[in-house]
């Protein structure tokens, strides 16, 4: 794994199809160009992830969620404004958009927009959402330093190291159906309607 500082090496390798790690306003997460099958299929290899469980994505703002789901019931409306940007992912029906690759062939797309300022700095330097998953062998505990990440995971991935200490703790997932909700995973942020 190689360390830099310089957050503009990460937005091009992304730009180029790699993968990179990056510290969220969660945990350290593993990054790459939602629409590049390869760089998708190199994420769900290095985390040793089944194929069958989807990967959330990540959008720069709150109105760029419209293109990538095909509706937003009132209640998720409601979630996104009191909660987003920031440490909640929400699982709606997805648009045509977000490939078939990303999310497992299902109908549902989890997304986020996150609160962290370098994260959104890579979003804005992109034309395209990232696929954002916890940088971690599948069904292991998440790395919260960069030294036990980097011990992990071979040369090709680029880490953004800045200096950042982490919560721990994943992204609070609930899904919305209509005008059911339902807490998939409970995480750093609770949900209060």
């Amino acid at each position: 794994m190689k360390i830099v500082e310089d957050i503009n090496i990460i937005i091009e390798n992304i730009k180029k199809g790699g993968i990179v790690a990056i510290p969220t306003d969660t945990v350290i997460g593993f990054a790459c160009n939602m629409f590049d099958q390869k760089a998708v299929e190199k994420i769900y290899k290095i985390k040793k992830r089944p194929t069958s469980q989807p990967l959330s994505i990540a959008v720069k703002d709150n109105k760029e969620i419209n293109k990538y789901v095909s509706d937003i019931p009132h209640i998720a409306s409601k979630i996104i404004d009191k909660y987003f940007p920031g440490r909640v992912t929400i699982i709606l029906e997805k648009s045509d958009l977000v490939p078939n690759f990303v999310v497992s062939n299902t109908r549902y797309v989890g997304i986020r927009v996150p609160g962290d300022e370098y994260i959104l700095k890579i979003l804005n330097n992109l034309e395209f959402p990232i696929v954002l998953t916890s940088a971690n062998i599948h069904g292991q505990r998440n790395f919260n330093n960069y030294i036990d990440l980097c011990n992990s995971f071979d040369d090709e991935i680029y880490f953004f190291d800045n200096k950042k200490d982490f919560v721990g703790v994943e992204s609070t997932i609930v899904k919305c159906v209509g005008d059911d909700v339902e807490i998939i995973r409970k995480g750093a942020e609770e949900i209060i309607l």
